[in-house]
């Protein structure tokens, strides 16, 4: 099955997510203290796509999501988890292509980046961070295709 990620229209300074894979579903609302997660998921997209291990912490206040990503070659590890009251509960973990596990986070970004968010409602969002990721995300489908 297909992975789906989903970010919604940020109010407030939280931002709706919904991840579902197979049989799994998590929906949560992440704040954007103390951390922009936004920016940490583009870091760690292009870090993983590079062959370095990133994560991105979610805030729910108290507690977080914690998204891990890996790859071994062509095949990338996204492993779930969720940190409260100083302990860490995993959730799951996906594996899959390029294409499985990168692509429907970065379509996630590019869509978000098309609504009119205020800042009172979510950080300003990094034009640039996103125009780098995109060429990063075209320079690897060029590279599959030779």
């Amino acid at each position: 099955m297909k992975l789906n990620f989903t970010i919604a229209k940020p109010a407030h300074g939280w931002l709706p997510i919904t991840l579902k894979w197979e049989d799994f579903e998590l929906a949560f609302e992440a704040s954007d203290v103390p951390n922009n997660c936004i920016d940490e998921l583009m870091t760690a997209l292009q870090l993983v796509m590079n062959g370095i291990a990133s994560e991105v912490e979610f805030h729910l206040e108290p507690a977080w999501y914690v998204f891990k990503f890996s790859n071994a070659g062509t095949l990338y590890h996204l492993v779930l988890s969720k940190k409260s009251n100083g302990k860490i509960h995993s959730l799951t973990t996906i594996k899959g292509s390029f294409e499985e596990i990168i692509m429907p986070f970065y379509r996630a970004l590019k869509k978000m980046y098309h609504y009119k968010i205020e800042e009172i409602d979510w950080p300003n969002l990094r034009e640039q961070s996103l125009v780098n990721l995109t060429t990063l995300i075209e320079a690897k489908k060029r590279k599959s295709k030779d």
